[in-house]
C-alpha cells in the first residue's frame, strides 16, 4: 500500500513539474526598442492575440509583452522614420496557435499602421493617423488622432474621441460600430456595417451634412429631422440633413441593421 501511494505521489510530482515546465515553454518574453521619428510610420502584423498601441513623449518605439510559443519569432526592422514590427509563425503553422500580446508604445505623432486576422486591437494617446485592419477581432480607439482608418469583419469598432478628427473611416461587416467625436470642417467621414448597429455621438454644435441610409433596419435621430421611407414596397430608410455650416461629409450606412445619432 506504502509503495502505491509513494508511486502516486510521484507521478503527481512528475505531472506537475511537466505542466509548470510546459507553462513556461508556453509563452516567451520581449522587451526590445528602436529609436524612431517623431512622426514616423510603425507598420504591425500579428496574426492572433492582442495588439495595444500607446502614444508617448519619447522618440523611441518599445515592444513589450510576450510570444505564443517559444518558436515563434518577433521581428523589427528599421528605425527613425519607418520601422516594421511582425511577429514570425513557424513555417506551415496558421492553424490552433497560440496569440501574442503585445504592448506597443510610439512617439505620439506616429503614422500607425496595423493588419491581424484574430487579434483584438486598442489604441490610445495617439494624435496622428491610425490605421487598423483584423479580421475577427475588435478595434478600439480612444484620444485624439488625426485620421482614423479601422475596419473588422466580424468584430466591433469603437472609438471615443476627445478631440476634432480630420477623416475618418469606419468599416464592419458583421459588427457593430460605435463612435463619439466632432469633425473638422474640411473632412470627410464614413461609418458603415452590413448586419451590425451603427452609434454614434456629436456635439450639439457639430457643423455637417448627413447622409444616411438603411435597408432593413430603422434610423433614430436625435440632433436633427426624422427619416422617411425611400421606398412604398421594402422597407429601407433615408435621411439627409444639415446642421451649421455644413461643411463637414458624414456617411452612415447600414443594411440590415439600425443606425442612431445621438447627442453628446
Amino acid at each position: 500500500m506504502k509503495a502505491t501511494r509513494l508511486f502516486l505521489f510521484v507521478t503527481i510530482g512528475i505531472l506537475l513539474a511537466l505542466i509548470i515546465i510546459t507553462t513556461a515553454w508556453a509563452s516567451k518574453p520581449i522587451n526590445e526598442s528602436r529609436s524612431a521619428s517623431p512622426d514616423g510610420v510603425v507598420e504591425i502584423e500579428s496574426l492572433a492575440g492582442s495588439i495595444t498601441i500607446i502614444g508617448w513623449d519619447r522618440n523611441e518605439v518599445e515592444v513589450t509583452g510576450e510570444l505564443g510559443d517559444d518558436k515563434q519569432e518577433l521581428e523589427i526592422e528599421g528605425e527613425g522614420d519607418r520601422i516594421t514590427i511582425e511577429v514570425v509563425l513557424p513555417r506551415g503553422r496558421h492553424q490552433n496557435i497560440e496569440g501574442a500580446r503585445l504592448e506597443i508604445k510610439v512617439p505620439r505623432a506616429s503614422r500607425v499602421e496595423v493588419e491581424s486576422i484574430s487579434a483584438d486591437i486598442r489604441a490610445s494617446e495617439v494624435t496622428g493617423h491610425l490605421e487598423l485592419e483584423t479580421v475577427s477581432g475588435n478595434v478600439t480607439v480612444e484620444g485624439e488622432p488625426e485620421e482614423l482608418e479601422l475596419s473588422s469583419v466580424s468584430g466591433d469598432i469603437r472609438f471615443e474621441g476627445d478631440g476634432i478628427l480630420k477623416e475618418g473611416s469606419f468599416e464592419t461587416v458583421s459588427g457593430n460600430v460605435v463612435g463619439s467625436t466632432d469633425f473638422d470642417s474640411r473632412g470627410s467621414f464614413s461609418f458603415e456595417t452590413v448586419s451590425g448597429d451603427v452609434v454614434l455621438r456629436v456635439p450639439a454644435g457639430v457643423n455637417a451634412r448627413f447622409e444616411v441610409s438603411t435597408f432593413s433596419g430603422n434610423i433614430r435621430n436625435e440632433i436633427g429631422p426624422d427619416p422617411k421611407r425611400s421606398s412604398s414596397i421594402l422597407p429601407s430608410q433615408e435621411l439627409e440633413f444639415t446642421l451649421g455650416s455644413g461643411r463637414a461629409r458624414v456617411s452612415l450606412q447600414a443594411f440590415s441593421g439600425n443606425v442612431h445619432i445621438l447627442s453628446q
